[in-house]
This record gives C-alpha cells, structure tokens and sequence, in this order.
C-alpha cells in the first residue's frame, strides 16, 4: 500500500486515525518538518504502522499528541515541558525503549499514556512536581522498577492510575490516597487504580478506605499479606475487584456482599479460607460475571473456600 499524506498546513488538527485493533495504510515516519506548523493543535495518528523516532520537536501550541499503537521506537525527546498547552500526550502500544526524561512534564498535562513500551528505570519526582493537573497516568506494562511513590496522591484530579505489569517493589504507602480531600473528611479523585503483576509487599494500607469513589482495583499478582479488611464494603462504587495470586490470609469478610454494583471478585491463590458471602451468590438479578477462588475440590485436595456460585475454581497453593 502507498504512503498517506497526512500533513496538511491550511489545517488545525492533523488526524489520520480510527480506533480499532485494523490498522490504517499511514507507514513511514513523522517529518521533523511538523514542527513548523504553528497553528496545529491536535495531532492524532494512532493505529497505523508508523515507525522511526518521535520529532524532537512539536508544534509549540499543540494540545494533544496521539500516536498510540504504531511501531515507534527509540527515547523520549527531552523539553516536553516547554510544551506549555500539552494537554494529551499518548504514544502507548509502541516500542519506546529508555528512561523518562525529567523534563518531560508540562504544568497544562492532564492525559499521560505510556503503556505498552519498553520503558525502564523509576518515574521521575519531576511528574508530580510539576504536572499536577494530571487526570489519567496509564505507565502499564513496561520495566519500571523502584518503589510507588507516595507522591501520587498529590495529584488532586488524578482518576486513572495504570501501574500495571512492571517491576516496582516495596510496600504500598497510604499516601497515595491522602489526597487533601480525602485527608479533610472527603474522598480521593481515584476511580481506577491498576497495580497488578509487580512485585509489592506489606499488608493492604487502610488509608486506601479513603477512595470512596473506586470503581476498579487490581491488587493481583504481588506478595500482599494479610486480611482482606471488612472495610471493602464501605467502596459501595466497586465494580471490579481483583485480589488474586498474592499471601493473604484469614476469611472473606460479608461485607463484600455489600457491594451490589462489584461484577468480578477474584481471589483464587491465596490463604483465604471460609466461603464467598451469600450475598454474592444470591444476587439477582444480575450476577458476577467474574467470580473464582480456591474453592476446587479433587480426591487429594480439599478446598479452602466455599463457593456455591464462583465462575472459576481453583486449586490454589498447595
């Protein structure tokens, strides 16, 4: 297929995209010429088979960089932060490789999507220092590593934290969710907090009772230790909770039967023992679509969780 033309001067916005898994024809690499069109706010050139480096340079009045879901490869140009109507910057689902330049970080950020790559080393402090209007971070599935900062619960607006599938370690500080709201009597802005697959330790901190709006949390895949606390039952917002494959201990408390709104609860792989609340299995008319735990029985194995309605059993550490 030929190469696209994309780059159209007499236009604000330069989008050549469509939002589905095909791909667009667009191939080869971003001019270094786009840089020069002064009057272009909004790039979007997602989901095609671009490849090459990013610009060194963008347009100085851009409000949304979006690439995601190409092929490019190499580092971040440093002097992000000079970008000072940067609103969206989203180049997820690439093959970005090295660490994230301190400079990056404008003060206007509010969207910041990096997932999918390659990138390593510890998030720089200069994030939460300098862009604090940040309302959605997905750093998902990378090579991180370091500790979760605390520093994230600085971000007053923050709603979507996506920290996913990389290498961070440590314990979990209740920081994160003392925003100044939360720590006033409020809630913390978190709906989304994704941490699964990483390698953290500790027990669950209770601070994280403070997000009463939490719809999604994924804890899954870690060495937690520690109860599952009764408090869960106070985020009457959850939808989707997701605890597995970590060292927790004790039994499932009822109140999690208090979260009507929960469509998947996944505990399989831990120390857990008694059985699902009754509340769960009794829901009607609309039942979990996700709910499995170590409650597979065999010849040779009994369960530690009883579970009359569970989609998934398993048989658990042995």
């Amino acid at each position: 297929s030929h190469t696209r033309h994309c780059f159209v001067p007499s236009h604000r916005f330069i989008s050549v995209s469509r939002p589905r898994t095909d791909k667009n024809g667009l191939r080869g690499t971003i001019p270094s010429e786009i840089s020069q069109l002064d009057h272009v706010i909004e790039i979007d050139l997602s989901h095609n088979s671009l490849k090459g480096s990013l610009p060194t340079l963008l347009p100085p009045k851009i409000h949304s960089f979006i690439v995601d879901n190409n092929e490019f490869g190499g580092s971040i140009p440093s002097r992000l932060g000079d970008l000072i109507k940067l609103r969206h910057y989203s180049i997820g689902n690439n093959r970005m490789t090295g660490r994230l330049p301190s400079d990056m970080f404008p003060p206007s950020l509010e969207t910041l999507d990096l997932g999918g790559n390659f990138f390593t080393s510890t998030v720089p402090d200069t994030l939460f220092n300098n862009s604090k209007a940040l309302v959605n971070v997905d750093l998902g599935i990378n090579e991180f590593t370091g500790t979760i900062s605390p520093h994230w619960g600085s971000l007053e607006k923050l709603r979507v934290l996506k920290l996913q599938i990389n290498q961070f370690s440590g314990t979990l500080s209740g920081d994160i969710f003392n925003s100044s709201s939360a720590a006033a009597g409020g809630s913390s802005s978190l709906h989304t907090l994704s941490l699964g697959t990483n390698e953290l330790t500790g027990t669950i901190p209770d601070e994280l009772f403070r997000s009463k709006l939490l719809e999604y949390l994924d804890l899954g895949g870690n060495r937690f230790e520690g109860t599952i606390s009764s408090r869960f039952g106070e985020l009457s917002h959850m939808k989707h909770l997701i605890l597995w494959q970590n060292r927790l201990t004790g039994e499932i408390p009822e109140d999690i039967g208090n979260l009507t709104l929960l469509e998947m609860f996944q505990v399989p792989y831990n120390y857990l023992r008694g059985e699902i609340p009754r509340q769960i299995c009794a829901r009607t008319p609309k039942p979990l679509v996700s709910l499995s735990a170590d409650c597979s029985s065999s010849q040779n194995h009994r369960s530690r969780v009883h579970c009359d309605c569970c989609v998934s059993c398993y048989e658990g550490y042995s």
